[in-house]
């Protein structure tokens, strides 16, 4: 987390410069609101407390991305596919920020198309799961690459290792991450976690 806000918050403020610089202050406005939004969650939601429910975590990862939008215009579009019942299951804070990440940085930049198209569902399994799945019709990932992240290498992805960890620490062996990726097709990962 706190690896993430320095380049993060400083990235979108050259993004609010240029804005400013073109006169554009509907967005610079907006832009504003968005990041005043996101860091107020995930300093102060909670009292900062680690572990937030769903619910709040996908308050978040709306603000981050539709700040990403702003910075990215026209990348991608994004959304929300989450069965009710789970909003109310914790989870630690940021989770899905890594994967949000990736999917616009390594998954969208560079295609030949108008938008990218960004999934985040999550549902109640019948054996007492939560999935949380975060999926993009990107790029893929290169076969090689795609056997190193499934065999869990630091120098890999710090941000997919991270989660890995941080689950394992929080809810124990039976928490899972998954990786499924075509090139040229996109990218699906899966968390998978205990409801208890």
């Amino acid at each position: 987390q706190l690896q993430m806000q320095p380049h993060f918050l400083y990235n979108t403020l050259e993004s609010l410069n240029g804005m400013i610089e073109v006169n554009d202050k509907r967005q610079a406005i907006e832009m504003t609101v968005q990041v005043a939004r996101f860091y107020r969650q995930i300093l102060t939601h909670d009292c900062g407390d680690a572990i937030i429910t769903i619910e709040k975590e996908l308050e978040i990862a709306e603000s981050y991305l539709r700040i990403m939008q702003m910075r990215y215009h026209g990348l991608f579009h994004f959304h929300f596919d989450i069965a009710p019942e789970i909003t109310s299951c914790k989870i630690p804070k940021l989770l899905l920020q890594p994967l949000l990440e990736n999917s616009i940085i390594h998954g969208f930049s560079g295609m030949e198309m108008a938008y990218g198209t960004l999934r985040i569902a999550g549902w109640e399994t019948n054996d007492d799961r939560v999935w949380l799945i975060v999926e993009d019709n990107g790029r893929g990932i290169p076969a090689t690459q795609l056997k190193m992240l499934q065999a869990g290498g630091k120098k890999v992805s710090f941000g997919l290792q991270g989660i890995q960890e941080r689950i394992r620490i929080y809810f124990g062996s039976t928490a899972q991450l998954t990786i499924e990726s075509q090139l040229g097709h996109g990218t699906r990962i899966t968390i998978q976690l205990p409801l208890n």
